[in-house]
């Protein structure tokens, strides 16, 4: 199957709004004291939601995927491609340096939390989304049932969105009712994402720039009320009650429709990119750009793990001189050789683990 380009450049994108968005955050709210970049800081958060989009929208596009793939195997493969990565992570990184420079953030019964993913310790904070890929990879067989349930009922793009939503709600509800560990409106990213392909082939290719802007536009104001919400009067409120919990949900589900609209305008705009570099030929140009892309695929996991530890982490390097654009562009540096090296441990645990396997059937 031929690479879609689009897709590893929206995951690239992502990448870097998720690294901006933590490197603003610090810089606007801890060193400098200035709201404004961090408030852009957060704006940029949304790239997190959009890699749970991407996450599903990649699953929904498949057809007849469990035709052959054992629903058990896909989940064990799923859940070893991620937690390898984490756990070497952990045991490499983080458990040595929290042991050696904050170990008052690592107790004994933190570890089993942080082995579990259930726990991520002050600096390593966005290790949250690892528990949140693995629930989403749990259910997305079902999500493969429910869809071909739905394309037997649903016959138009309302019917087909009545039920998304309905999905989505029943998720919400039961988040509340049973005091999930997990934000409903993160997993409902993924499973919006999941039944994104479905709803675009519901809509004419001559509307869908029209419903792209209006997803924009709606986008936009949804944040502008969000900013008032959250900044000045969701505090004014008592924390845990009803009025606060209200102002919760509109600033996790106006975060997931931005992001939403950020991801159908990138793959949107982005294909019309790509057919101008492709119908001009400018193939040296669509050379380095897929070198680039395919990097980006390959190590984008394993930047977003490494990350946060040189931003918010005990070696944060975001105050290494006194120069903020040297100090990101050393924080990125590191971040990338980081990601590398990790990269190929886990690429050399994985070959090791597969040789003694194999040794074993053979025995």
């Amino acid at each position: 199957m031929k690479k879609d380009y689009v897709i590893s450049g929206i995951r690239m994108i992502t990448t870097f709004m998720i690294i901006f968005c933590h490197t603003f955050e610090q810089i606007g709210f801890s060193l400098e004291n200035n709201e404004i970049i961090g408030r852009i800081g957060n704006l940029l958060s949304a790239g997190v939601q959009i890699f749970l989009i991407l996450s599903g929208y990649l699953y929904g596009k498949k057809k007849n995927y469990f035709e052959n793939i054992c629903k058990f195997d896909f989940v064990i493969k799923n859940f070893s491609k991620i937690l390898l990565d984490y756990y070497v992570y952990l045991f490499l990184v983080i458990f040595p340096i929290y042991h050696l420079l904050k170990p008052q953030s690592i107790t004994y019964s933190s570890v089993w939390k942080i082995l579990c993913a259930s726990h991520t310790p002050g600096g390593v904070h966005h290790l949250w989304f690892i528990p949140y890929i693995l629930i989403c990879y749990l259910f997305t067989p079902l999500l493969f049932d429910l869809k071909v349930y739905i394309k037997s009922k649903a016959k138009n793009l309302i019917s087909l969105v009545k039920y998304i939503l309905l999905i989505m709600l029943i998720e919400c509800v039961y988040s509340i009712a049973f005091k999930s560990y997990f934000n409903s409106a993160w997993i409902n990213s993924y499973i919006f994402g999941f039944f994104l392909p479905d709803i675009i082939n519901y809509i004419e290719k001559n509307r869908q720039k029209s419903y792209i802007i209006i997803s924009i536009i709606i986008g936009i104001v949804l944040n502008i009320i969000k900013k008032y919400i959250r900044y000045d009067f969701q505090p004014t409120l008592e924390n845990g009650s009803l009025n606060w919990l209200f102002c919760q949900y509109y600033i996790n589900y106006s975060r997931v429709f931005f992001a939403i609209s950020l991801f159908v305008s990138f793959k949107y705009f982005g294909n019309i990119i790509l057919q101008y570099i492709l119908n001009n030929n400018k193939m040296r140009l669509k050379s380095c750009i897929t070198k680039i892309l395919d990097f980006s695929d390959e190590y984008s996991f394993d930047v977003y793990i490494c990350h946060m530890i040189y931003i918010k982490g005990p070696l944060s390097l975001l105050n290494i001189t006194s120069i903020y654009i040297v100090n990101i562009l050393i924080m990125l540096l590191v971040t990338i050789i980081s990601s590398i090296i990790l990269r190929d441990i886990c690429d050399i645990v994985k070959n090791l683990f597969d040789y003694f396997r194999n040794d074993l059937r053979n025995a």
